[in-house]
Formats: structure tokens, sequence, C-alpha cells
């Protein structure tokens, strides 16, 4: 098993790795890969909890509508 500081050391190694990925993917305007990216770093720093399927099993399901709304840029056919 690895000590605390060779734990906090590898996650941090990860995090550095996953933030240059993070600004590859900014610079070649990839949205999917910083998005992932970003969520990588954020499990490895614990912001994000994974469930466990037995977790999953005794939540009640909560459906809640939800509205988005896209914008679009609309070109006036008197301008073309």
């Amino acid at each position: 098993m690895k000590k605390c500081s060779e734990l906090d050391a590898a996650k941090q190694q990860l995090v550095e790795e996953l933030e240059a990925a993070r600004l590859i993917a900014l610079e070649t305007k990839s949205s999917a890969a910083m998005v992932s990216a970003s969520i990588g770093k954020a499990k490895i720093l614990g912001l994000i909890s994974e469930k466990t399927k037995k977790e999953e099993k005794n939540e009640e399901v909560k459906i809640q509508p939800v509205l988005v709304q896209f914008i679009t840029e609309v070109k006036d056919k008197a301008e073309e």
C-alpha cells in the first residue's frame, strides 16, 4: 500500500497531466476533451464521487423536466 505522501504525489501528477491535456484540448478547440479532463481532475480531487451500483439501487428515481434553450444566429433574408 502506498504511503499518504506517495498517494498525494501520484494524485498531483495525474492532475497536472490532465491539466496539460485540457490546455491542449483548449488550443485545438475540442470541448469534449476539455470537459473530460476537467471531470477527471474533479474526480481525483474528490469533488465528484461515483456511486456504487448498490447505492444506485437504493435511490428513488426523481424525474424533473429540464428546459434547454438553444440560441443561434439567424440571418435576415434582406441582408443576403
